[in-house]
């Protein structure tokens, strides 16, 4: 089951009702669909630029889409026979060419994969032909593309991702390969144009270079554990943070930090805190220092640690029970919690000093009891945005979450009570720096069949802007905005056993920055195994933390370093 709220639901939704009242597909047998043109093998010469079909179905096919290379270049409606933008393909190279056609009752169909070729003198954007290691420069890239008709010159750009959001690097020649000093071991997308007498042309298609050999590797310590956060220290070399969580804990646990190569190979480890301490937040602020907040038992603390593991200060403050830590904008670290004094609000905010420890109050805000701020962002037009758990009802269930926008003086300025029907628990939490927030967790409705795992995203003025929950998700536990503003999710995946029996494997979702799902991936790790940290590799794509057990019995430390689409391989 899958729950996907969004700008475009109520459009999708229209189409389908309509799709569904035309349709005559009782029997719901997925349509047969054949490409009758061309053949396979078949060269596009500028003679034509035609595919046609033919469909077979019990009822209404409203939809077939062309294929080339996976990639969707024409739909069709109402008509079997369409045009392909061969001009953008024209590399004189091989491409698989499909159709996929939908009926109005969802079900899809697949032609065979034939093989096609473009001839180059049609090309209307330059063609990338390959990029791959330089023989002749160790350490370097070789970029190469074909003539482009009348070009002076040819201008390329690199970026960690597709949106070129962030250039890595770029340059011009005039020749039809560049060597760029880039690792092979590097994950990088590619462009080009031409430069003709009037001007620069459309860039070409992106070419994707995954030059990656994604590695796992686990570390059983001597306690139940699981990988809750990753830090880089300034040597490139790795912190996990592992410790138990809150109404999720594999066990009691220490918090221990683990030092670990950028490779992956284990160095030490270090017991920060006793397993009486559960963390909520944690931070590593522009000086270095790892930063804890959260309760041992029941009182709050603070504590502050090198990223070797050692301790610079641990403070109980007084009436303060302090529960999320934000960097500002500045460097400055501030603390937010609940304000325990009689006749308080009941939230604070506090500046810490992380060399110290020292609090001084900034503000004051609204916050019921019960309620638990779990994280807290600095709002683009002044102000925070602050998040976290409800009170739980009275029946001992979870009761949702809940955000809040505040003003610079902490007044509240608008409120969101949401999952509290499904008794959303939270997990995690994200931020892309323009405003844009994602919760996540899993949801405890009473069936535990039809627990699902959720997203749920919302701006800095208070409006939803998009949810997905998924049943055959167990949870998502972390997120992060890419430098594109798409989004990527950490957390764990359903596997069916029995009727009564699942077990757990970790697993990543890729997401457009509207929430539409973009791929998904799950790696079987262990009986069980859950991913809960997320964080980006200066080469691109991701390390990943998490937990994993072989038989219930000892949870360890899991740590994967995997590529932009969650590969491990």
């Amino acid at each position: 089951m899958t729950r996907h709220i969004s700008l475009l639901a109520p459009v999708l939704a229209l189409l389908a009702l309509l799709a569904a009242g035309c349709s005559k597909d009782d029997s719901n047998q997925a349509p047969r669909v054949t490409i009758v043109f061309p053949g396979d093998g078949y060269r596009y010469d500028g003679t034509t630029s035609v595919v046609e079909v033919e469909v077979d179905d019990d009822g209404n096919v409203p939809l077939v889409e062309i294929r080339l290379d996976d990639v969707v270049v024409s739909s069709m409606r109402d008509t079997l026979r369409t045009q392909l933008p061969i001009g953008r393909w024209a590399d004189g190279l091989e491409h698989t060419l499909q159709a996929r056609a939908h009926d109005a009752q969802g079900l899809t169909g697949d032609s065979a994969l034939l093989t096609v070729t473009i001839d180059p003198s049609l090309q209307t954007i330059p063609q990338m032909v390959a990029v791959e290691p330089d023989p002749d420069a160790a350490g370097a890239l070789l970029l190469s593309w074909l003539a482009f008709p009348a070009a002076t010159g040819y201008a390329w750009e690199i970026s960690r991702t597709d949106a070129f959001a962030e250039i890595l690097d770029a340059g011009e020649t005039t020749e039809l390969a560049v060597s760029v000093p880039v690792a092979d071991a590097s994950l990088i997308y590619v462009r080009v144009r031409a430069e003709l007498a009037a001007g620069a042309t459309e860039p070409s298609r992106t070419y994707r270079y995954d030059g990656i050999t994604g590695w796992r590797e686990r570390y059983a310590l001597s306690g139940a554990q699981q990988g809750n956060a990753i830090y880089t220290a300034p040597d490139g070399s790795l912190r996990l943070l592992s410790y138990a969580i809150e109404d999720g804990r594999v066990a009691r646990a220490d918090v221990e930090l683990l030092r670990v190569a950028a490779a992956g190979e284990f160095i030490s480890r270090e017991v920060l805190l006793d397993a009486t301490h559960l963390p909520t937040t944690s931070l590593v602020d522009a000086e270095g220092t790892l930063l804890l907040g959260g309760l041992a038992d029941g009182v709050g603390f603070l504590a502050g640690f090198t990223l070797d593991g050692a301790p610079l200060w641990r403070t109980t403050p007084a009436l303060f029970e302090p529960t999320a830590l934000m960097a500002a904008d500045g460097g400055e670290v501030w603390v937010f919690g609940a304000d325990l004094r009689e006749g308080a609000d009941g939230g604070a905010i506090q500046q810490l000093d992380p060399a110290t420890g020292q609090l001084t109050e900034l503000a004051t805000f609204q916050l019921e009891a019960g309620r638990r701020v779990l994280a807290a962002w600095p709002r683009p037009d002044a102000g925070w945005v602050v998040a976290g758990r409800l009170p739980d009802t009275d029946a001992g269930n979870y009761g949702g979450l809940f955000a809040r926008g505040l003003d610079g003086l902490g007044a509240t300025d608008w409120n969101l009570r949401i999952g509290e029907a499904d008794r959303w628990l939270w997990r995690g939490c994200g931020q892309d720096g323009h405003g844009n927030y994602v919760l996540c967790g899993i949801a405890f409705v009473s069936n535990p069949r039809s627990r699902y795992g959720f997203l749920v995203s919302f701006d800095h003025r208070g409006r939803l802007r998009w949810q997905l929950g998924e049943t055959n998700w167990h949870l998502y536990s972390g997120i992060m905005a890419t430098e594109d503003g798409r989004w990527t999710a950490v957390g764990a995946r359903r596997r069916y056993v029995t009727s009564d029996t699942w077990l757990y494997d970790t697993a990543l979702r890729g997401l457009s920055e509207a929430g539409l799902p973009l791929w998904q991936i799950q790696h079987r790790l262990g009986e069980e195994s859950q991913g809960f940290g997320l964080a980006p590799h200066p080469d691109g794509g991701w390390y990943v933390t998490g937990f994993t057990t072989p038989d219930r019995s000892e949870y360890d430390v899991d740590l994967l370093r995997l590529d932009d689409r969650g590969e491990l391989e």
